[in-house]
């Protein structure tokens, strides 16, 4: 009802041109349906892969309660994350119930699909007040939401000047005109039909069901080169037998310029707790691989044997997840590149590609960018293993790497009621070094009780007989515990109830000097305390700086508890560009803070749990980046919102529709602090394209500008948050502000310049100035922008107006009576001049004229 009630709201508003066809709802994977005390329509499919959700069913929001409310992270005419609706609100019984939630919806419903944000001010917001003053009548008006069921302002009624976080987003453009310039209207798409009645939206539902995973591993002669192909073999039985969780089905198919599955009956097996049954599995490829040159290999026949293999499988359910395993000296025809593409859109398959090997001679830019589109068209993600070798013999490292790419893909293809396995502690010691490999990790409340504790190695003689693991309480793990996997290279300790603390560890490390030992912890998330780390980008494509370099890249963060957002806690990215450099050293990483503190570019809104910051210029270095990230609860600072009855309920008052919520900050009155976590999530591979040493990153655009006035003085202080040199990075090299008459002056940066203006400071940094404002009565505007070293300019600033009020009058000045010159601490005064004033109390003023010191 709410839905057909939101469709008939959107036809209505949007002059007959849109409306819902179809709506999918996707319901808990642990509900029983057959139980299902309502009749549903259509039968519930059963899906192999997550559905993404547009619009979440959950608890009441700890601010905006039950009404729906659009996340936000990227800016204007960008679609929104998602809309969140607490469940209480779809309880109601009445048409008009249902009228009032369409109507709340539609206005989420615009920022999330279109990328417009609210058209007025908030109680006690910083940047987008209650009122402003009306830039025609000179009056202080509300600035209030539209009226007549509107969700934005019509484009005759909008207010640039108006304070509001969709001026400020959209450089004042109307919501309305953002809405019919998306690819939903431009070039006259979805005209106005003659139809009168808004399409009432076909439902189908889907629930979750066992995950569906084929491995999908080229067999051709590249694999012969050094211990490639024992290390596929390795790595896929690592992943099968310890990292695959119980409940999914499995296959393996190899592929050259043919293909075959591996697995029985050539159909997809369900795993279980039987390690004998996994053993066989993760164990099915052959000891060899063949001769067939790389150049034969045919992707199209891999994925096809896929189909077939999961056309086999017994399981009524639809969508899976193929992860290709190829190597990348050699591109795939465009023509394999569609078909896949076309039958993975249709099948509703899930494409993870991970390149094994990656040649560092060879520029692979081109080979990957056919793969890297083929795993955005399906929401996929790509990994990339570099060649790491000393003549016949592969780095461990490469080994590792690839184990970590299966278990990456494996964690995007699984739902989070399955568990997989999580890294907590990864740490690499060269051999020929130090005869110990010493190191520590800590286990805290967000894991499970179990943990792994793992050791690989390139050989068995490379681990000494000292292998200490020492809990926090101080005890040894005795060596009862010590198991070894020879076809995984791994020797590990499995520890139930695993102790909360710092856990240390030694081993005697022997390994030879261009090999080393790796040293993994895993363990799992826990039931109780479910911090979630989610990682992307504002692209999705892997290929950054290729055909349009000048397209920046954000990373997001979203640092969640359960629902609600994670505050405070410290987030930074990590990006390795994979290889080694020209002294044979592998590259030094680049570390990146992630932050939420709404300042507008890029980060949206403070406190909603989305953390975030443009990736810094690689200058002149093209390669793969691995981008990983890491949170924490900042040394105990971190908190979350708990529950406010009060706060909830005051959003939105009922009378006139006031909101207090949510502009430049979500403002939670009660939280709590959070026990100590760590998480760790890698995104995958990046392949940057750097084709020139030239600087090319403007600042970024400074969206966080206020104004405060002091009447007396008839001064203004300017603050905002600096920018960077390149985006949010660095020291920009100076400012450039106008004060202007008008709002479209300023927009313009017309006017008069701001002489004065401070040195920029370091990127994340508050600054202020102040400036003499000598016009009075009326509106004026102010507006900046940072310019770097190089000339780049970066956008122009929210637009600020300053009101200065006429100083008060005073009455004609009496004089003293002075008349000859009086020297007073050192200086010869010519005139004295007392001034009363009668207006509040008395004004006294000295007037000194000082002629030598």
């Amino acid at each position: 009802n709410v839905l057909s009630a939101f469709s008939a709201e959107l036809f209505k508003t949007t002059p007959s041109r849109a409306s819902l066809r179809e709506v999918t709802v996707v319901l808990p994977h642990n509900w029983e349906t057959d139980s299902l005390t309502c009749s549903l329509n259509s039968y519930i499919t059963i899906s192999a892969v997550d559905t993404p959700a547009h619009i979440r069913i959950s608890s009441n929001h700890h601010v905006f309660g039950d009404r729906p409310w659009a996340q936000q992270s990227q800016g204007c005419g960008k679609s929104g994350d998602y809309i969140q609706i607490g469940g209480n609100l779809l309880q109601g019984t009445t048409n008009e119930s249902y009228h009032q939630v369409a109507q709340q919806l539609l206005g989420e419903w615009a920022k999330f699909r279109w990328g417009v944000f609210d058209d007025c001010g908030y109680e006690n917001d910083p940047l987008f007040p209650a009122t402003f003053r009306d830039p025609s009548s000179n009056e202080l008006r509300l600035n209030s939401c539209p009226e007549n069921d509107k969700p934005f302002y019509l484009p005759n009624d909008h207010v640039p000047e108006a304070p509001t976080k969709h001026n400020a987003q959209c450089g004042g453009i109307a919501a309305w005109d953002i809405i019919f310039q998306s690819q939903d209207f431009h070039g006259d798409r979805n005209l106005s039909s003659n139809k009168t009645d808004a399409i009432i939206p076909t439902l189908h539902f889907v629930q979750a069901g066992s995950p569906r995973i084929v491995l999908v591993v080229e067999d051709t002669a590249g694999m012969n080169i050094q211990r490639r192909w024992e290390f596929v073999r390795k790595a896929i039985r690592r992943t099968v037998v310890y990292d695959m969780p119980d409940g999914v089905y499995i296959g393996i198919v190899v592929f050259n310029s043919v293909a075959r599955t591996t697995t029985a009956q050539s159909a997809l097996v369900k795993i279980d707790s039987d390690s004998e049954f996994r053993q066989r599995i993760g164990s099915s490829l052959a000891r060899t691989p063949s001769q067939i040159p790389e150049s034969q290999k045919c992707l199209l026949c891999g994925f096809q044997e896929a189909l077939r293999a999961l056309d086999r499988e017994a399981s009524d359910a639809t969508g899976a997840t193929v992860i290709f395993v190829t190597t990348g000296t050699s591109s795939t025809p465009q023509r394999e590149l569609d078909e896949i593409t076309h039958l993975a859109t249709v099948r509703k398959i899930r494409i993870e590609a991970i390149v094994y090997p990656v040649m560092e001679h060879i520029d692979t830019t081109d080979v990957n960018k056919g793969l890297e589109s083929l795993v955005s068209a399906t929401r996929g993600s790509f990994f990339t293993v570099m060649d790491e070798g000393v003549g016949n013999d592969s780095k461990l490292s490469m080994m590792v790497a690839l184990m970590d790419s299966f278990l990456g893909a494996i964690r995007h293809s699984t739902s989070s009621s399955l568990k997989v396995p999580m890294l907590v502690h990864n740490k690499e010691y060269p051999g020929g070094i130090a005869s110990m490999a010493k190191g520590s990790f800590t286990i805290d409340d967000s894991f499970g009780s179990d943990l792994r504790f793992s050791i690989y190695y390139a050989d068995p003689g490379h681990v000494g007989n000292t292998e200490d693991l020492i809990m926090p309480s101080r005890k040894k793990v005795t060596s009862a515990s010590i198991q070894e996997d020879g076809d995984v290279n791994m020797i590990y300790i499995n520890v139930p109830n695993a102790e909360r603390g710092e856990w240390v560890y030694q081993i005697e490390n022997r390994a030879d000097s261009h090999q080393s030992l790796i040293i993994q912890v895993t363990s799992f998330e826990s039931t109780a305390h479910q911090i979630s780390l989610k990682v992307w980008t504002n692209t999705r494509s892997m290929v950054i700086g290729g055909k349009k370099p000048s397209i920046p890249i954000i990373i997001y963060a979203e640092v969640m508890d359960g629902e609600v957002s994670v505050l405070n806690a410290r987030v930074v990215a990590k990006l390795r560009c994979l290889g080694t450099n020209a002294t044979g050293s592998n590259y030094k990483p680049v570390y990146i803070d992630l932050y939420d503190t709404g300042v507008g570019d890029p980060d949206i809104t403070e406190g909603d749990g989305i953390y975030s910051r443009y990736i810094p210029q690689m200058t002149g270095h093209s390669g793969q980046y691995e981008l990983s990230v890491n949170a924490d609860n900042n040394n105990g600072l971190s908190n979350k919102p708990i529950s406010n009855v009060v706060t909830r309920h005051s959003n939105f008052s009922e009378g006139n529709e006031k909101r207090i919520c949510c502009g430049s900050i979500i403002p939670y009155e009660h939280v709590t602090p959070l026990k100590n976590f760590q998480r760790f999530e890698t995104y995958g591979v990046l392949s940057i394209v750097s084709k020139t040493l030239k600087d090319t990153m403007p600042p970024s655009r400074i969206l966080d500008l206020q104004v405060s006035v002091n009447p007396l003085t008839s001064m203004v202080t300017l603050q905002w948050t600096a920018p960077g040199n390149d985006y949010d990075w660095g020291k920009a090299h100076h400012y450039d502000a106008y004060l202007s008459e008008s709002w479209p002056q300023a927009k313009a940066l017309g006017g008069k310049i701001i002489s004065g203006m401070p040195i920029p400071v370091t990127a994340g940094t508050e600054q202020s100035v102040e400036i003499l404002v000598n016009i009075y009565d009326q509106n004026v505007y102010v507006a900046i922008r940072a310019i770097d070293e190089s000339g780049n300019k970066g956008g122009v600033s929210n637009v600020a107006a300053i009101w200065m009020p006429q100083p008060p009058s005073t009455t004609p000045s009496i004089s003293s009576g002075i008349t000859q010159p009086v020297r007073v601490a050192g200086l010869d005064i010519e005139e004295l001049v007392l001034v009363i004033g009668a207006a509040t109390g008395f004004l006294l003023i000295i007037t000194i004229l000082a002629t030598s010191v």
